[in-house]
């Protein structure tokens, strides 16, 4: 077993990783169409699934919605993910909970927040006597509002 260290931003960031969630960091607005999708592709490695973003009409560089691209995604994934807007931002996790890895070759990664890693991996964290990843440490960096999270995997 191994340790590792995570950083994170925020609360909101941290919550997430700990419930096995991937949160992007673009805005995504709720209430009207600004992501230009279409043709763009998420993969997903855990559960294995291709998703490759379509607009009305077929083939047309029309904006989505946040309702369209977590319909897009759902259906895509066969309920092995479920999107959710927290915060403003996409916020995926896998349907039963458990791991879920977004692959780093997806076309849509960086329209959505998830550019920058390497094949994004999260899993529900479990407490210190649990099986991996398990909870070690928690430590908040009050300089620069960040937080450490040291667990094993």
């Amino acid at each position: 077993m191994a340790l590792v260290v995570r950083k994170f931003s925020g609360l909101a960031d941290l919550n997430a990783f700990i419930a096995g969630r991937l949160l992007g960091s673009v805005e995504i607005p709720k209430t009207h169409s600004s992501m230009y999708l279409n043709g763009l592709t998420l993969i997903f490695n855990t559960p294995a699934a291709v998703v490759t973003f379509a607009s009305t009409p077929a083939g047309a560089q029309v904006p989505l919605t946040f309702a369209q691209i977590k319909a897009q995604i759902e259906t895509q994934t066969a309920a092995g993910v479920i999107a959710s807007l927290r915060d403003g931002k996409l916020e995926l996790r896998a349907a039963p909970a458990g791991a879920l890895v977004l692959d780093n070759a997806g076309t849509a990664n960086s329209k959505l927040g998830f550019d920058g890693v390497v094949d994004s991996s999260v899993a529900p964290v479990n407490p210190p006597a649990g099986a991996v990843p398990k909870y070690i440490d928690l430590v908040a960096d009050q300089g620069s509002n960040s937080y450490l999270l040291v667990m094993e995997v």
